[in-house]
């Protein structure tokens, strides 16, 4: 199956449909089609504004359909994926790359890739390079030791696997048995920036590609319980690579509660929270129910629910969303366009207020 452009929402579903098999069941799935119906609406805007909340609602299709091919090579493991719907979904994929591919003047699917991640990701920040590389031969130098950074099975072991919405990790090192998540079991008794750590919070970290890890971190091989007796921050899971966003999170018997953006080696900005939260839509999670915490010791902003954080940073978003859009073609037609001249006829993003805030965070 294959599709010359973005199918019609009722196309999809027609593709996609199992006999017998309730869509609502599937979460991932569901939240497809709300994006595809989302940019339905808008795929032929002529409003900058809303032809940048399109190729939004594309980069959030290009993440959702590749999650559910990658939950499909496991479908025995998730009683509600069907996985006949897989020649569809590809498809769909197929068709968004393409789409994307286009509209920002990619090469090829590697640069779509690429392009995604550069406007979800954040990337390790000068000091969080300077922590990583240095190294000390006793824990009683002024010299911390290098960071530990993860292998494929390690990674693994840390990692959160979504079920209807609901986090579960592995019971123990070298079992396949899954538990509900509870971030009071990873608590690491940090202070950053002179705010300390919430009770039974826990560092989690999430990867380009939406993956989210959580586990115990320690700045110290002195520190009680460090029986590994390895240094662990959040560039430890993915090598000092991009992620989403970084911090620490509340999670009680599966339930994602609470977010914060507390990492100094990543740093991240509203904007990764915000892109953070729209992947966790993605697995299924009900980001109504998490509030998002701010990490500033002097004006520290009262906790949010996410989707007030979210419709708040709305403006933000779009504007990120247009300056990448832009970057991306620049370098498409480089070096004709230098980085000081716009590329013709890609509008300036100039954003008035905006009544329907909320719309683009219910997609």
């Amino acid at each position: 199956m294959q599709y010359s452009y973005i199918p019609l929402p009722e196309t999809f579903k027609r593709d996609s449909s199992v006999s017998w098999a309730r869509r609502a069941s599937d979460p991932v799935l569901t939240r497809i089609d709300n994006l595809l119906n989302f940019y339905q609406r808008r795929r032929f805007a002529t409003q900058t504004e809303d032809q940048l909340l399109a190729l939004a609602a594309l980069t959030d299709l290009f993440m959702a359909t590749r999650y559910w091919v990658r939950l499909a090579a496991n479908a025995q493991n998730h009683a509600t994926l069907k996985s006949e719907r897989l020649p569809a979904v590809q498809a769909l994929h197929g068709a968004v790359v393409e789409a994307l591919r286009q509209q920002v003047g990619c090469s090829d699917a590697a640069a779509v890739a690429q392009f995604v991640t550069d406007f979800k990701c954040r990337t390790l920040t000068d000091h969080g390079a300077f922590i990583d590389q240095l190294v000390g031969d006793t824990v009683d130098t002024a010299t911390p030791p290098s960071a530990y950074y993860f292998n494929t099975l390690r990674r693994q072991a840390t990692a959160v696997r979504f079920e209807n919405g609901v986090a579960y990790r592995l019971s123990a090192k070298g079992t396949q048995r899954m538990v509900k998540l509870n971030s009071a079991d990873f608590h690491s008794a940090l202070v950053r920036k002179g705010v300390p750590t919430m009770k039974a919070w826990a560092p989690f970290a999430m990867g380009e590609e939406g993956d989210l890890y959580m586990t115990r971190h320690f700045i110290s091989l002195a520190e009680d319980g460090n029986d590994g007796q390895e240094v662990i921050y959040h560039s430890t899971y993915t090598g000092g690579g991009p992620l989403v966003a970084a911090g620490t999170m509340l999670v009680v018997d599966g339930l994602i509660l609470g977010m914060r953006g507390d990492s100094g080696h990543y740093k991240p900005t509203d904007h990764n929270l915000t892109e953070a939260l729209r992947v966790l839509a993605t697995r299924g999670v009900k980001v109504q129910r998490i509030k998002v915490y701010d990490w500033d010791a002097d004006n520290p902003r009262p906790p949010m629910r996410a989707m007030d954080f979210i419709a708040s940073q709305r403006q933000n978003f779009i504007r990120q969303l247009g300056v990448k859009k832009q970057a991306a073609l620049q370098r498409a037609q480089a070096p004709a366009v230098t980085a000081n001249h716009p590329v013709p006829g890609v509008a300036a993003v100039h954003l008035a207020p905006l009544s329907d805030a909320v719309e683009y965070s219910n997609a």
